[in-house]
């Protein structure tokens, strides 16, 4: 499958269009999404999870930007993916979390290749600020929940992601 990726970022005034086959497989218990074709995983590993927070609290980053690219949705599961970066320390936000009905559902940290990123942002050092989260979905009476994709920076601070409108998860 081909994407075709539009980086808005509205304080850069910045538009770019990017394109990224990926390939990714679509089905319940599967242990691990592989990373698409063209994306290298950073030797990064997470280690510091993220705190338990609602979308909106305080502690709002305004460093912090990001995108939700990709979401691929099974029985009960889904991936998500995106990049996340840290205007402030130039590199990838610290960690991305995935919440729903008050619970992370999932984490990680932001290490895979990304140069179409760091090329639109003119910052090499936000290279390695793609993610991709496996997600268990919780399923309220069978209803679609709300899913809110969030990025941290190194001091606990958070700003929510920005999705397309296709985004299965978003409120009505």
């Amino acid at each position: 499958m081909t994407v075709v990726i539009a980086l808005i970022i509205a304080d850069l005034g910045l538009l770019a269009l990017g394109r990224m086959d990926i390939s990714l497989p679509i089905a319940a218990n599967v242990p691990a999404t592989p990373p698409p074709a063209g994306v290298t995983p950073a030797p990064r590993p997470a280690t510091v999870e993220p705190p338990l927070v609602q979308p909106g609290e305080a502690r709002t980053a305004k460093g912090l930007t990001g995108w939700v690219d990709v979401v691929n949705v099974g029985a009960g599961v889904a991936s998500v993916i995106g990049w996340a970066v840290d205007h402030q320390s130039k590199g990838p936000a610290a960690a991305v979390a995935a919440y729903a009905d008050g619970r992370r559902l999932a984490w990680a940290r932001p290490a895979l290749r990304r140069q179409d990123v760091a090329d639109a942002l003119h910052v090499p050092s936000m290279a390695e600020s793609g993610y991709i989260l496996e997600l268990t979905l919780p399923q309220p009476g069978g209803l679609q929940p709300v899913v809110h994709i969030v990025a941290f920076d190194g001091t606990g601070g958070h700003a929510e992601l920005s999705y397309s409108a296709a985004y299965p998860f978003k409120a009505k």
